[in-house]
């Protein structure tokens, strides 16, 4: 039996423990992000939508889960008035394939209502929110109170895409594919005429 001398033993187990302390300390949420995200929340919670999103910036490159980061921005950007970062991050939130089922619900709702607010004349951008909305509704196990509001978005969406799409002069219609029409569903009709926030 060959046995190692003292010296190479110690550094060899020293090796193994600090390799060891290394893959258990990245498999933990980094406190300072958790920090940043807590600070990011309050100020969010407190209507400083500016503080939070610089507080959701920091943790983003500390944080093991990019999806509640680029959720978090996402509706401080909305917030912000800033549709078209929002739109990215919660694009960016819904493709992270550890997200939630309650994240991405809202994620889909959240998207939905960004796309419309940015999407002025655009059919392609409203048959999109659409889309998320439809989204949004085949989750399982969706809350009434949402599953209410994003039925009453999607009718709205789809009501903005037919008049968007009316606007579009004759030439322009012809040069673009025509986005696929959204399809009303009995069930989804609620007759209103402006998207609701869901808080």
């Amino acid at each position: 039996k060959v046995q190692m001398p003292a010296n190479r033993r110690t550094t060899a187990v020293s090796l193994v423990l600090a390799i060891m302390a290394i893959v258990f300390i990245s498999a933990a949420e980094p406190p300072v992000a958790d920090s940043f995200l807590g600070q990011g929340n309050e100020a969010f919670a407190a209507g400083d939508y500016k503080a939070a999103l610089e507080f959701y910036e920091k943790a983003e490159a500390l944080t093991l889960d990019p999806g509640q980061v680029s959720f978090n921005k996402a509706a401080a950007y909305y917030r912000l008035d800033r549709h078209k970062e929002a739109i990215e991050c919660y694009r960016r939130c819904l493709q992270d394939d550890k997200a939630s089922p309650q994240r991405r619900v809202r994620a889909h709702f959240d998207l939905g209502n960004a796309l419309v607010q940015y999407a002025s004349d655009n059919p392609a951008m409203l048959a999109e929110a659409v889309a998320e909305y439809r989204a949004c509704l085949y989750q399982p196990d969706l809350p009434a109170g949402l599953r209410a509001d994003a039925r009453y978005n999607l009718e709205v969406a789809q009501l903005l895409w037919l008049k968007a799409w009316d606007k579009l002069p004759e030439d322009k219609k012809k040069e673009q594919s025509k986005p696929d029409k959204p399809t009303y569903k009995e069930q989804d009709k609620i007759g209103r005429a402006s998207c609701r926030e869901r808080v």
